[in-house]
């Protein structure tokens, strides 16, 4: 049979023909992308993200809050003079520590011996009239009226007497506490008046810190809580709470609280705590468990939330929300991870939470601060109190 006469004659062959070939042809294809995707997922699923996880231990340490203030004496007393007069003598130099009654400035009683003496002699004399009038007054000789006028006088007499001998007294300008002598604004020769204000007298026994608390944070400080204050002079004192108060400012709802410092030893030697400087308070709360991380090794959810990428035991990425308890120069302090977490250091960017990924354990750079049993050893630990650093609570990076 002529092929080319049978096609002539029955055209709808070659459409069937075409069409079979075509569709060959698509089921190639579908079978080949279907080979190619198995492929594909095959090597994904042998693939997984390699991240470097550290195995962590929480350690017990105590939150701080964190407060910044200034420091200033215990006491300032402004010396005044209490009576006219020129100055004689200076017997204390500007800084020096003095005693409670030394005589730090003197001035000249001359002519105040003299009222005294003039004094005396007035009240010996109204003392006389008086007797006088009063055994007039006896023998029915003197009027009531005029005994009752030397009465007066006698009694102005003596007032005289008793002023005359204070002024002698106020010549002696004393140390009204012990501290130092921080101002004297007078020289010898100076002549003053009532009231003039000759220098300042700083009580530095103790120094304290003031400053102001957070109402959210006023709650977890009483009085005589342990702290430090970190001064700019690059001096680290411990002290106590002595005074916080019941009532917020109404301008910056803040607490004032005060921190009186303990004396600053340095190789055995007592040093001078500087006032006027500004400080840092860290005042202990509550002692709580936390890990140490780099500030590197966390991260952000979605929604903005702070946190830190772990795995569990099937080697699956969680997610878990932290707070910075408190910051140190070469690491954070968080809490909210339980007391044992495989945490990943390196690579969590590159993994979201329920992802499976490959681990590669090393040890922690991180050593964390021995276990604080409780508030005491803290506050007999000088060492342990100078390590505390910058924080406070809902601190940030």
């Amino acid at each position: 049979m002529d092929i080319s006469n049978t096609l002539t004659r029955k055209p709808w062959i070659i459409a069937v023909a075409i069409i079979g070939l075509l569709t060959l042809w698509m089921l190639s294809g579908v079978t080949s992308e279907a080979t190619e995707s198995d492929s594909v997922n095959k090597l994904e699923n042998k693939t997984l993200t390699k991240v470097r996880v550290e195995k962590r231990e929480a350690r017990e340490i105590a939150s701080l809050i964190e407060l910044h203030g200034r420091t200033e004496a215990d006491r300032v007393a402004k010396l005044s003079s209490e009576t006219a007069g020129r100055v004689e003598s200076i017997l204390a130099k500007r800084g020096e520590a003095v005693k409670q009654s030394q005589v730090l400035i003197k001035l000249a009683v001359k002519d105040k011996k003299l009222r005294l003496q003039q004094a005396k002699a007035t009240l010996n004399q109204r003392e006389l009239e008086y007797q006088a009038s009063k055994k007039l007054g006896k023998q029915g000789l003197s009027a009531q009226t005029q005994l009752a006028e030397r009465q007066a006088n006698l009694e102005f007499a003596k007032a005289e007497f008793e002023q005359a001998k204070l002024d002698i007294g106020y010549t002696e300008i004393r140390a009204p506490f012990d501290g130092i002598l921080n101002e004297r604004f007078v020289e010898i020769g100076d002549l003053l008046s009532v009231g003039t204000e000759v220098g300042q007298l700083l009580d530095v026994t103790p120094v304290i810190v003031r400053g102001n608390i957070p109402e959210l944070s006023v709650a977890d400080v009483s009085l005589g809580q342990f702290g430090t204050a970190e001064l700019i002079t690059k001096q680290t004192v411990q002290g106590k709470v002595r005074y916080l108060s019941a009532a917020s400012d109404d301008s910056t709802h803040t607490f004032k609280v005060e921190l009186a410092l303990e004396n600053l030893i340095v190789d055995n030697k007592e040093q001078i705590i500087p006032v006027g400087v500004s400080a840092t308070i860290k005042l202990q709360t509550a002692l709580i468990f936390a890990h140490k991380l780099s500030p590197a090794a966390l991260s952000l959810s979605k929604n903005g939330g702070l946190g830190v990428k772990v795995i569990d035991e099937n080697n699956i990425v969680r997610f878990k929300t932290v707070e910075i308890v408190r910051s140190e120069k070469d690491g954070v302090w968080l809490s909210g991870l339980a007391q044992q977490e495989s945490i990943i250091t390196v690579g969590q960017g590159f993994v979201d939470d329920g992802d499976e990924v490959e681990p590669e354990f090393v040890i922690s750079q991180f050593v964390s601060a021995a276990p604080q049993k409780n508030q005491d050893s803290v506050k007999d630990s000088k060492s342990s109190a100078q390590v505390l650093a910058t924080t406070h609570k809902g601190g940030q990076l």
